[in-house]
This record gives C-alpha cells, sequence and structure tokens, in this order.
C-alpha cells in the first residue's frame, strides 16, 4: 500500500515479538516529495508499505535483508488475499447453520 509520512521510513521495522512470531513492517520505493503551502515548502516521504507477521528466528534482521524482495511481495499478495475468518465469526456460522437445519431447512 502506499503510504506518505513526513520522516524518512527505516527500510525494516521489527515489532510485537510474541510467541515465536514477530510483526515486520517493510517500506520500499521512497521517493522524496515537496508540498507547497503559501511561503513554505515541506518535504514529505512516499513509499510502499507491507506488514508481514514470520516466524521470529536468530539472526532474524540479516534473515529479512536477506529474503527482503520475497518477504514483501507475500506482504503484497496477503493485502489482495482476503482475511480468515475469527473464530468469532467461525462458530456464529456454525450455529446458524445448526439454527437452519434444525428449523427443517426453512
Amino acid at each position: 500500500m502506499k503510504v506518505q509520512g513526513s520522516a524518512y521510513p527505516e527500510r525494516i521495522w521489527i515489532r510485537n515479538k510474541e510467541l515465536g512470531y514477530v510483526n515486520v513492517t517493510l517500506r520500499d520505493n521512497v521517493e522524496e516529495k515537496q508540498i507547497e503551502h503559501d511561503e513554505t515548502t515541506d518535504t514529505i516521504y512516499e513509499y510502499d508499505e507491507v506488514t508481514i507477521k514470520i516466524v521470529d528466528r536468530p539472526n532474524l534482521e540479516e534473515y529479512i535483508n536477506t529474503y527482503f524482495d520475497a518477504l514483501f511481495e507475500m506482504g503484497l499478495q496477503q493485502e489482495t488475499t482476503p482475511p480468515l475468518p475469527t473464530e468469532e465469526e467461525r462458530l456464529q456460522a456454525i450455529e446458524d447453520a445448526v439454527l437452519f437445519l434444525s428449523l427443517g431447512g426453512i
């Protein structure tokens, strides 16, 4: 997804380590742009950004740097894939189906 910010972005942002996984935000194709206002000019940065969840491992940053392009592509593909239903949504669908069938499919 295209993102804009006023600070130059880090290419890799590793965060939220939990249960053996980490959330990683990857940024690529950074472009500097000048935005003019009345008497001032602001610098902004526009870039592609994806967030992925991967297994934590030793030398994580080295791994991400080595496979950056593949991981970034994986993140782009995940953006276009509909999210899996939550546990609550799945249980609600089962309850609705059982109720429908118990009423004779009406």
